[in-house]
């Protein structure tokens, strides 16, 4: 998701290119507090990767089974940075949590790609009190519990935006 890869320019795509798109031809609402990012598996590693990196730009992410904690397919690797590298590396203390997006992990008990990345991402969150919401229900890495997590997002989302 990184731009350090030759070929792998999704992060200049998606603020070069996809958001620009969207901002131009349909009638979005550009601003922070009215812009999310979601995804699913590697997408829910890009809206917290996004999210964090670039807390100016979203008020909300929300990542369904994502491969949070640098997973590079069949590997951890620091060239895809977890969410704590991202933490550190930025340098946010509690003083900064509350201009960051709100964040939402959501993870089926049965993912065997992504579910201990989801809780080693959670655990560390914890122990730094960043204010998150973590959520676990039975499923595996597959469309059947992604339609489900679309469903619990949407009145997170709703909320999120009503404020």
């Amino acid at each position: 998701l990184i731009d350090g890869d030759p070929g792998h320019k999704y992060e200049s795509f998606f603020f070069k290119e996809f958001m620009p798109y969207i901002e131009n031809n349909y009638p979005v609402m550009t601003d922070r507090a009215h812009t999310a990012v979601a995804g699913l598996s590697m997408g829910g590693y890009g809206a917290s990767y996004y999210a964090f990196n670039y807390p100016e730009r979203f008020s909300f992410s929300y990542s369904m089974s994502g491969a949070i904690e640098g997973l590079d397919w069949t590997t951890i690797t620091d060239k895809v940075p977890s969410v704590e590298d991202i933490f550190t590396r930025k340098g946010y203390k509690q003083e900064d949590f509350p201009k960051l997006p709100a964040y939402f992990i959501d993870c089926g008990t049965e993912d065997i790609l992504c579910k201990i990345f989801n809780d080693t991402t959670h655990e560390f969150l914890e122990s730094i009190n960043f204010k998150h919401t973590f959520r676990e229900y039975e499923g595996g890495h597959s469309w059947e519990y992604w339609k489900e997590s679309y469903k619990r997002m949407i009145p997170d989302l709703a909320s999120q935006f009503a404020k």
